[in-house]
């Protein structure tokens, strides 16, 4: 979260754009704390996570949201890796505290799978 933004985050949606299959995530197994995988801080409370199979979107909410100034990492699961081998895209946006709010992409990261040869 950008230290100048001026409302909480309450919610990210990642949505998967690429991939020649859809990657069944372990939505129970959703966590997110802050700081990075190699600095590990304080949890964050996860209010509720739900798949939406028509856009190929998870949405994660936080209670309470994430204040402006914090880098969290969220950890997904899957139940399995993808059986077609490939680059897999899914696109990051953040949506601030509110009713009425408008997401902001946050960006694109790609994850690219192998079969064995």
């Amino acid at each position: 979260m950008p230290e100048n933004a001026q409302t909480p985050m309450q919610q990210v949606n990642i949505k998967q754009r690429e991939g020649f299959e859809v990657i069944d995530f372990n939505l129970q197994k959703t966590r997110a704390f802050e700081g990075t995988s190699r600095r590990k801080g304080q949890k964050i409370k996860i209010a509720n996570v739900n798949r939406n199979s028509k856009t190929k979107t998870i949405s994660i909410v936080f209670e309470p949201p994430i204040l402006p100034g914090k880098t969290i990492t969220i950890g997904l699961r899957t139940f399995s890796n993808p059986l077609s081998e490939g680059i897999y895209e899914f696109e990051f946006t953040a949506f601030p505290a509110g009713n009425k709010s408008r997401g902001q992409t946050l960006g694109v990261k790609r994850l690219s799978f192998y079969t064995d040869v």
